[in-house]
């Protein structure tokens, strides 16, 4: 070390899974004098492809370590992330946690199943059979046999039964077409029951583990104070993000969990009928686990959480018969919510803004009310339900209010520009995932002509705030104001006022003598 002065390593693993989870942990904590490190695990197949493409076929373990020593100090790969030890316990107990849901989601198939030879009746009279009272009628009356032996007053005693749906129960158990019965199939219900119900307990006691492990962290990111979240959503949300750095922008969160909707324009649907131009629905990418606790928490949020609450209802007027999508919107918004709090490192503030009114918008304009775009699906939102989760809606509906600037308003459209930037209008609109390059300018599909998301004709400067398309059946181009415009088929003035409306801008400057032009 006196000799060469400070050593920098490239160390490059050619390993996966725990093996190399262990390995970077102890690298890391490897501390020298006069060296430091950086380190880096590429994924096994593709060391080998670059083996193979510097090295041809040959196969050694000399030659697998040359290759991934040259491409350590020629590409120069950024330091593998180490997970921090204090939140090691966090993410083994959310594996558990999310092994343990999918058995129970399992257990519950098998057990319809099961039930649709012996009382298939029930799965239409009770909509979740995972429900408490569910689970002990069937083991006491595991088949639709000896069920319809059974009194009501027998059924009375039956913990939360609710009393009204006896009778109904009794006349579908007398009526049953159910094939399976006799004791066999009584003892396959019974031992299924305690299975569904087995796995329940342990779901609760890994959440009640979850917990604990959240609240061992050294540094709080305060996600459990999010309206609606809750301490379980707070702690599944950090097991699987575990550092909110790795994320430049709320879009690539919601991204890594594919809360988004994607395009579905080929195909029939479900009823047979060809899909439609310009269809959305909900991504299925994503962490099934933290969709699953983020749906639950949507439900919450939608009714108690200030800055969903006018978001739900704008949604649900436009689409009274699909209350899915608008949970679906609700999701969205609180994953940019998660990355507000965690990246500011300060609780969560009902009263921080006034969303209420800011964020509102009419019926008539959809889902472009909210400043900052934390949930909008544009420029078509998903057409399609949300599966996230087994749970039922139960959000009561929310009426929004109706807010708009006066028409008489006098507009500075210079003021105007300079308070609103493309980038936070285009992030509104939902077009940042879809622009391609990585400095200023920027190409993607024209929003205005192109609905089907193909060419890449639109082009637009983040730092001028001017857009242009250069397809000659379009030829739009201006800035926020003309894109505004251009998109919702409005002249200019309407485009300002619902500017105003939807951001939150003021409409001209409230003191000096500059030029008024609207």
């Amino acid at each position: 070390m006196a000799k060469y002065g400070r050593v920098h390593f490239h160390v490059r693993l050619d390993a996966a899974g725990l093996y190399a989870d262990n390995l970077l942990a102890w690298l890391a904590a490897v501390t020298l004098d006069h060296a430091s490190f950086t380190l880096s695990c590429g994924d096994t197949q593709r060391n080998k492809n670059y083996r193979v493409a510097v090295y041809g076929h040959q196969k050694s373990d000399p030659v697998e370590a040359r290759a991934c020593a040259r491409y350590a100090l020629t590409e120069r790969p950024k330091s593998a992330a180490v997970v921090a030890p204090a939140l090691l316990p966090l993410r083994q107990v959310a594996g558990r946690l999310q092994a343990v849901v999918r058995q129970r989601t399992r257990l519950i198939n098998q057990l319809h199943q099961l039930l649709a030879r012996t009382f298939p009746e029930l799965a239409v009279l009770v909509g979740d059979l995972s429900t408490g009272w569910v689970l002990e009628l069937l083991h006491r009356y595991p088949t639709a046999r000896l069920l319809a032996q059974a009194r009501s007053d027998d059924l009375q005693a039956v913990p939360y039964l609710p009393h009204d749906r006896i009778a109904d129960l009794l006349a579908r158990a007398r009526d049953s077409i159910g094939s399976l019965s006799g004791a066999v199939a009584d003892e396959l219900a019974r031992d299924q029951v305690r299975q569904v119900r087995d796995a329940q307990a342990r779901q609760k006691r890994l959440e009640a583990l979850l917990i604990s492990a959240y609240r061992a962290l050294p540094e709080p990111n305060h996600l459990d104070t999010i309206k609606g979240f809750g301490d379980v959503t707070a702690a599944v949300v950090t097991a699987f993000v575990l550092d909110i750095n790795r994320f430049d922008t709320p879009g690539k969160l919601v991204n890594y969990f594919g809360v988004l909707p994607v395009e579905a324009s080929s195909g029939v649907e479900r009823d047979g009928t060809p899909r439609g131009p310009k269809r959305y629905k909900m991504s299925p990418r994503g962490n099934d686990l933290v969709r699953r606790y983020l749906w639950m928490a949507a439900l919450s949020a939608a009714k108690h959480n200030p800055a969903c609450r006018a978001l739900y209802g704008r949604v649900r007027a436009k689409h009274p018969d699909r209350p899915s999508i608008a949970i679906g919107h609700v999701m969205r918004k609180l994953l940019h919510l998660t990355f507000a709090i965690w990246k500011t490192g300060r609780p969560f503030d009902p009263k921080h803004y006034p969303w209420d009114r800011a964020t509102e918008a009419t019926v008539g304009e959809g889902s472009r009310g909210e400043t900052g775009q934390a949930a909008g699906h544009t420029p078509g939102e998903p057409a399609e339900s949300v599966v996230t989760a087994t749970c039922p809606i139960t959000v009561a509906d929310a009426k929004p209010t109706v807010e708009t600037p006066p028409a008489g308003v006098w507009l500075d459209f210079g003021h105007l520009k300079r308070q609103l930037s493309m980038t936070r209008v285009l992030d509104h609109l939902g077009l940042t995932g879809r622009l391609k390059g990585s400095g200023p300018q920027r190409r993607c599909a024209c929003p205005i002509h192109r609905g089907d998301g193909r060419g890449r004709t639109f082009s637009v400067n983040l730092d001028a705030n001017v857009y242009q398309c250069f397809d000659a059946r379009c030829g739009s181009q201006g800035d926020v104001i003309d894109l505004w415009a251009a998109l919702h088929q409005r002249d200019l003035r309407s485009a300002a006022l619902d500017l105003v409306h939807v951001f939150a801008l003021e409409p001209a400057p409230t003191s000096g003598t500059e030029k008024r032009n609207g």
